[in-house]
């Protein structure tokens, strides 16, 4: 079997919710000035601090609702990764497969950011593991968008559990199922990217590498994997 575990992860990775790890806000704007702060108490400097943050997460939330991505040129924007930390992903990559509700390959076809994540819709090229035939599916996946540091223009902001699916991406991927029926990526043991020639590659910190796998193989391992 040519799936392996990859070692020297420099995070805590895992398959599930993203749990942010930085103390300071994510985002364009410019640093937080602390001129002002001179003689405050320690109490004083962190209800400014909280204002201060509400006021730039208000600013936020409104440039991320008015975001266009088509008027974007999405493959030249700048990318840089989050400040988060993931939970532990299963110990093999037929754990993971077995972890997984659904796991299909498809082409991306639109994104839509928010401040939670970017919502991915592909159309199915194959289903490897649940019900159903090959249409469309639309997850949530922890990367998004940020502004830059003077809000005039924007950066893609990639999860460690795996970059920014973009349109015309091709990339199988691990999913869950919630309770209210929406999808979203296993991260990060649940992405891998295939390229023109059909090779898949195991995406952001997925611990399972590919060496140079076709993606036909990939599929016969993660269907033997679902069935097992």
């Amino acid at each position: 079997m040519n799936v392996k575990r990859a070692t020297g992860v420099a995070v805590a990775v895992a398959a599930g919710t993203i749990l942010v790890v930085a103390a300071v806000a994510i985002g364009g704007g410019k640093p937080i000035s602390t001129s002002s702060e001179s003689g405050m108490t320690a109490e004083e400097r962190d209800a400014l601090h909280e204002a201060q943050f509400a006021a730039w997460q208000q600013k936020y939330e409104a440039w991320i609702a008015d975001l266009d991505v088509s008027t974007l040129n999405l493959a030249k924007l700048p990318r840089k990764e989050q400040m988060v930390e993931l939970k532990a992903p299963p110990a093999t990559f037929a754990q993971s497969v077995t972890a997984a509700d659904s796991v299909v390959r498809g082409k991306v076809t639109g994104i839509r950011p928010t401040t939670e994540g970017t919502w991915v819709t592909m159309r199915v090229e194959k289903v490897l593991k649940a019900k159903g035939k090959p249409g469309t599916v639309t997850f949530l996946q922890g990367s998004t968008f940020e502004p830059n540091t003077d809000w005039t223009g924007a950066v893609i902001l990639d999860s460690p559990g795996g970059p920014l699916l973009l349109p015309g991406d091709r990339a199988l991927v691990f999913l869950t199922t919630h309770p209210d029926g929406t999808l979203s990526l296993r991260e990060p043991a649940g992405m891998y990217l295939i390229d023109a020639k059909g090779t898949a590659h195991a995406a952001g910190y997925n611990p399972y590498a590919v060496d140079e796998m076709d993606v036909s193989t990939l599929d016969q391992l993660t269907v033997a994997a679902a069935g097992s």
